[in-house]
């Protein structure tokens, strides 16, 4: 193969391989004969040694497109930042504040109490059931907007107990979270529940949880 550039290897493989849907990565710091004529980015320490580490965040830069630079982002908790079944989510806390440092908008939307956030520094904002409640810093906003009224709360409570379902929970007139849900009944329930609540919104949250919420939300 000495002296055959990266270009035509590429070319000879394409033959028998469909590269359309595949990214090619060339080491800009190796031999010139191997990375002309592709997108090259340095992928070796002081151009000898290769990294595989600067190979990996290429991959990941471009997979999930992490070279846009984003303003403003927002996380869920449960099996995102944190999973249910990890002692401890420090690596990906530790991540939120790094954004929040570098003067980035970061917004959290959870189920949790805010006393579960408190560690992480300078959280723009943290949003509990279905973004109806807003923690700015350690003042507790309720938007009831589109709350349920006190009426349709035991309306909905009165015929859920109809359709045998004794389980649930009013979230502050916001929602009314029904669970746990074995996981092969829960597209059958909510089903179930669009056609008795046409006027409201029935959202599959979490991996055991239907709840009934407003249509905005």
């Amino acid at each position: 193969m000495l002296g055959i550039s990266g270009k035509e290897i590429i070319e000879t493989v394409g033959k028998y391989i469909d590269f359309d849907d595949i990214t090619i990565f060339a080491d800009s710091t190796g031999d010139p004969i191997l990375s002309t004529g592709f997108n090259s980015i340095p992928l070796s320490t002081d151009g000898k040694k290769h990294n595989p580490e600067l190979l990996a965040h290429a991959i990941f830069a471009d997979y999930f497109d992490v070279n846009t630079d984003f303003d403003i982002y927002c996380f869920d908790y449960d099996d995102t930042i944190k999973s249910r079944k990890a002692p401890s989510a420090v690596f990906n806390e530790s991540l939120v504040d790094q954004l929040n440092k570098l003067g980035k908008k970061t917004f959290i939307i959870t189920g949790n109490s805010y006393t579960s956030f408190a560690f992480i520094e300078d959280l723009t904002g943290l949003y509990t059931t279905g973004g109806n409640v807003k923690f700015a810093g350690q003042h507790r906003i309720v938007d009831m907007t589109y709350a349920f009224t006190d009426l349709e709360v035991e309306e909905i409570t009165r015929r859920l107990i109809s359709l045998g379902i004794l389980k649930f929970e009013n979230r502050n007139n916001q929602r009314i979270c029904i669970k746990p849900i074995a996981g092969h009944t829960r597209q059958m329930l909510t089903s179930l529940l669009e056609l008795e609540f046409p006027d409201f919104k029935v959202i599959v949250t979490g991996k055991q949880v239907c709840e009934i919420g407003r249509a905005h939300v």
